[in-house]
């Protein structure tokens, strides 16, 4: 498996979640326009290529500022439960568990907003 199978796995159990997001769930980078208030970036640091594959994946969450450099810490706490809800997740058939690893919230200065990263641990057999 590749990263890309890593970030599908993490993007399916999201869209399954019905989360309240207003915008779009991105995969590798945000998207080019800044017309959406909040939206969720997911990517992908490498994998390791043994047999037990372990991946980080990054679930960025995006909510507008309040006021200029004043996050919407509610907003940004409503999404992460959402999502920390559905975790851990383990799927046999699939030979896959992915759980949190860390988290952190940082400022996007440039756009006008903060965002959560969770730092999720996908484990994948490579078969």
């Amino acid at each position: 498996m590749t990263g890309f199978e890593a970030i599908e796995k993490v993007k399916q159990e999201l869209d399954k979640a019905e989360l309240s997001l207003t915008g779009g769930v991105y995969q590798f980078s945000k998207p080019l326009t800044k017309s959406e208030d909040e939206f969720i970036e997911i990517n992908a640091l490498p994998l390791t290529e043994d047999i037990l594959q372990k991946a980080n994946v990054n679930v960025n969450i995006f909510v507008l500022d309040v006021y200029e450099s004043t996050p919407d810490n509610k907003r940004l706490k409503e999404l992460t439960s959402e999502i920390l809800a559905i975790l851990p997740v383990t799927r046999s058939e699939e030979n896959i568990h992915i759980f949190l690893q860390d988290s952190g919230v940082f400022s996007d200065i440039d756009n006008n907003r903060h965002y959560v990263n969770l730092r999720l641990r996908v484990i994948m057999l490579n078969e």
